[in-house]
Formats: C-alpha cells, sequence, structure tokens
C-alpha cells in the first residue's frame, strides 16, 4: 500500500476521533446545562410559570342533576376575585379546580349584555394573580399567550400573535364598514390566532410582559384559528356597572373616577355628597380604600364593594399634588327611588315622532315634532310609518314595578337610544350602532315610575326595545318582570 494513502487513512481517522470526543464532551455538557440557563428559557417560559398559578377553571351545575358548564378565568385581586365571561356562568355560583382542588365561587358582578362576570374564590388566603394592563397599547403582531380549559380538562396554555388590534364583531364585511360614519359606536375586540377551543371562554389573554389584556370570549370555528377576546380596557370602564356598589348596598359616596387613566383618578365629585363635604377633589388620585390598597378602576369598585356594607364611614386615602392626605366620609343610607301615585292613567306610552337625519341623539326639545300619536307597546311598527328611515322618537309614560328592590333595566336599540327613569339618566346607547343592548341597576319602590326614551334611526334597521329584571342583590340572579306601560 502506498505509503500516501496510508498517511492520508490516519489523517482521516485522527479527524473522526476528533469529533467524536467534541459530541462526546459537547454532549455531556448539553445534559448537565440547567433549564434555568439553557436557550430552552424564553419570554413565553416566563411568563407561563408566573400566570398558571393565577388561572382556574369553572364549573357550575345546574340544580337538577346532569346539566352544567365549564369556563375559565384569570385571578386578578390577592383576594380571590376572578375575572371571567358572563356566558361561562349560567348558573351563578359553582366550583373553580385550583391547583387540583375544588373551592367553591360566588359571582360578585357582572355585565351580562358585555359578557363580562367577576367571581371570588372563598377561601380565605392571599391569592397569586395576573396584573391588568394599564395601557391599551396593542401592537398588530405582538407574541399573546392565552390559558383556558378546554373541554373541562384542566388549564392549557397556548402562544400566538395578535392578528388585529380592534375589530367589530357585528360588522358583515369589510365593504359594507366603509358605509359606516365615525360616530358609530360598537364594541370592538381583539382578534388572535392562538388556540382557543369551547371552555377556554374567560381565560385570560396576555401580552409578554405578563399583563392581562383581554378575556377571551370565543372564535370563528369556520375560520381556521380566528379566535377574539374582550379588551381589558373595556372591563375597566365597565367596572363600576359590573358590581354597582352604592347601589348595591344602598351607600353614597359620590366619586366617579375616571377609568381610562391608569391609577385611580378622580373626575367627578357629585355636589353635597359625602365625598365633598369631606373634601375629596377632582384630580385626586385614590390610593387606598380602608386597609385595600388600590391600583386602577377595578380595585377601587371591588374595595368600594368590600366596604360599604361594613360601617357607615370610609377611610380614603388619596394623593394631592404629591402630597398625602387621610380622609373619613360618612356615609348614609341612600333610598330607592320613590315611585309615584297617580290617578285615571290609561294602558299604554304618548310619543312624538321627529322628521330628520341623525348620527347622534339631539336635544329634542329644539326640533319639532311631525306626528303625536299613542302606543299600547314600545314597538317601532305601531310609531314609525313602514319602510321610513331618519326619524327620531320621544316616548313618555309610566312603568309599573311590582315590588321595592334592585332591578336592571335593559335598553336594546338600532341606532341610538337613552333611557331615564325619575328623570335620571340611566341608559345610555347612543350613536349609530347595530342592535345592540345597554343596561344600568337602580333600586326601585314598589308603584309607578316616570320613564321617557329617546331614539334616532340612523344607517341601519330599526330596532327598539325595553327588559325589566328583577335582581337578587346577593347571587345576581335575574328575573325578568312583564312590562306594563301607563300614560
Amino acid at each position: 500500500m502506498p505509503l500516501l494513502f496510508i498517511d492520508r487513512c490516519w489523517k482521516s481517522r485522527i479527524t473522526w476521533l476528533y469529533m467524536l470526543i467534541a459530541l462526546t464532551i459537547g454532549g455531556r455538557v448539553a445534559s448537565g446545562q440547567s433549564a434555568e440557563s439553557s436557550v430552552r428559557r424564553t419570554p413565553l417560559v416566563d411568563v407561563i410559570e408566573k400566570a398558571e398559578v393565577a388561572v382556574v377553571s369553572l364549573f357550575t351545575q345546574a340544580p337538577q342533576a346532569g346539566t352544567g358548564a365549564t369556563g375559565s378565568g384569570a385571578i386578578i385581586h390577592p383576594r380571590g376575585f376572578v375575572l371571567t365571561n358572563y356566558h361561562v356562568l349560567p348558573y351563578h355560583e359553582g366550583f373553580a379546580v385550583y391547583e387540583g382542588k375544588a373551592i367553591q365561587f360566588r359571582l360578585v358582578g357582572c355585565v351580562p349584555e358585555k359578557d363580562i362576570a367577576i367571581v371570588q374564590l372563598l377561601e380565605d388566603r392571599e391569592w397569586p394573580f395576573i396584573p391588568i394592563a394599564r395601557k391599551d397599547d396593542l401592537m398588530n403582531g405582538e407574541t399573546v399567550i392565552t390559558a383556558g380549559n378546554p373541554g373541562g380538562r384542566g388549564i392549557v396554555f397556548t402562544s400566538g400573535i395578535i392578528s388585529r388590534k380592534s375589530f367589530w364583531l357585528n360588522a358583515s364585511n369589510a365593504l359594507a364598514m366603509t358605509q359606516f360614519t365615525t360616530s358609530d359606536r360598537r364594541d370592538s375586540f381583539i382578534q388572535f390566532d392562538a388556540a382557543s377551543n369551547k371552555g377556554s371562554s374567560g381565560g385570560p389573554l396576555m401580552n409578554l410582559d405578563g399583563q392581562l389584556i383581554g378575556i377571551v370570549s370565543g372564535g370563528f370555528y369556520q375560520e381556521q384559528n380566528v379566535n377574539y377576546a374582550i379588551p381589558i380596557g373595556r372591563v375597566r370602564e365597565l367596572a363600576c356597572r359590573a358590581v354597582e356598589p352604592e347601589i348595591r348596598h344602598q351607600r353614597k359616596v359620590g366619586i366617579i373616577i375616571d377609568s381610562k387613566q391608569s391609577e385611580v383618578v378622580v373626575l367627578r365629585v357629585e355636589p353635597e355628597s359625602p365625598a365633598q363635604i369631606a373634601g375629596v377633589k377632582t384630580g385626586d388620585i385614590i390610593r387606598a380604600v380602608g386597609t385595600w390598597s388600590v391600583q386602577h378602576s377595578i380595585d377601587w369598585v371591588l374595595a368600594l364593594n368590600d366596604a360599604l356594607p361594613k360601617s357607615e364611614s370610609l377611610q380614603l386615602s388619596v394623593e394631592r399634588d404629591g402630597v398625602s392626605h387621610q380622609l373619613t366620609l360618612s356615609l348614609g343610607l341612600s333610598m330607592p327611588s320613590p315611585s309615584q301615585s297617580m290617578k285615571d292613567l290609561q294602558p299604554g306610552l304618548n310619543y312624538k315622532y321627529y322628521s330628520g337625519s341623525f348620527t347622534r341623539l339631539p336635544d329634542f326639545k329644539k326640533l319639532e315634532s311631525t306626528q303625536l300619536g299613542v302606543t299600547t307597546t314600545l314597538d317601532l311598527a305601531s310609531m314609525a310609518k313602514p319602510g321610513s328611515v331618519n326619524f327620531g322618537l320621544v316616548i313618555n309614560g309610566f312603568i309599573e314595578v311590582p315590588e321595592t328592590g334592585l332591578y336592571r333595566l335593559q335598553l336594546t336599540s338600532d341606532d341610538g337610544s337613552c333611557l331615564y327613569v325619575n328623570d335620571e339618566l340611566v341608559v345610555d346607547n347612543d350613536f349609530n350602532h347595530p342592535p345592540q343592548a345597554e343596561s344600568g341597576l337602580r333600586r326601585l319602590e314598589k308603584g309607578l315610575h316616570p320613564i321617557r326614551v329617546e331614539y334616532y334611526q340612523g344607517t341601519s334597521n330599526a330596532t327598539l326595545a325595553l327588559e325589566l329584571l328583577l335582581v337578587d342583590a346577593d347571587t345576581w340572579k335575574q328575573t325578568p318582570v312583564p312590562l306594563k306601560y301607563f300614560r
């Protein structure tokens, strides 16, 4: 064998030997490397590790055996408050599965028509929670993580991107949307492509900062991996309507906060209210309610809901121009809106018809009606001519409340509408939109209460409906009440 060939063979063998040694050593180093320092530890892993101790599976069971529902929820407060969808709670109490343990929960607040609910875990402990995003600065394409309870099997995590940071769920198509005006007001949603299935509803949608940016609510099953979530900004705005601590516990505070701010900033103080008497000022930043630290509007509402039924005074810590102030509010008992004694009333409602094109509710007092009439029900067909468009209505009368209690009044319209009860604005459903419901809670005394409904028909179909529901202040069970109108 030629010497040159032998030399090349040995060189080749030596090269392979070096490679084998390197692979062996490298394999040992890799196998000995900890997960903490591995490239496997990504931002996704960090978020999921922190969030997995603050997500629960929710289960409700009907009184009759064999029927129930499953869903998901995110713990948003150290006292065990959980944010979820209303549609996963057909029954207002049940069990949350947390780390293999069943824990009872109860409903503490909801906005049914917006599919938002807050429940509380009934175990006294310090709960881990997912921080709520204070800004609505979403980006198309940013990475998001979801957690849910698909099929009731327990919590699983998925990831994806925001494919559209704001879209209208009830818009037919992009061509139709070109006809919408700037005054169109309908609820927008976050669209994302992370896997989400039945049972995942109510779970958190999180960004890579580990912040809660939405509530997973559903998907388009005819479109692959197209799911949507309620933005957390809407939850912040609706937090007071969800719990209504002052109405529910019949205590007047008189503070209106700016829910669009990242902190609890006082937007308005009601005249002659306990807050005004105690010295609360517009622009104050509320830092604590009693022993509860408050960071945002949801914290504020939950703290009020805890404090109001316990005492006739309320302790607030506020910051004003960088200086801390301790204020004490003396709370009185607020009474239900009084009914009115009326004689010789007839069934039905009076209405005034206005011709004109509107993009929001006008000041009808400045307009001249073109028709007067009476309707037996809140029925547009009886008040507007068939096929008529671009008109407005002001409808007046009385409703009969069967018993003193807490009531939800829900107004559905297409387009803008509002409802006044006892000359107080209860529901604001203004601007152009498809059939859309808005509601408000009020305590009403048994008897007759004056109502006024204002409505306009704008760019789409004509729809107007009013519902009255008796609400149990402890369980939030809602019982429909047949409406009786008088004029």
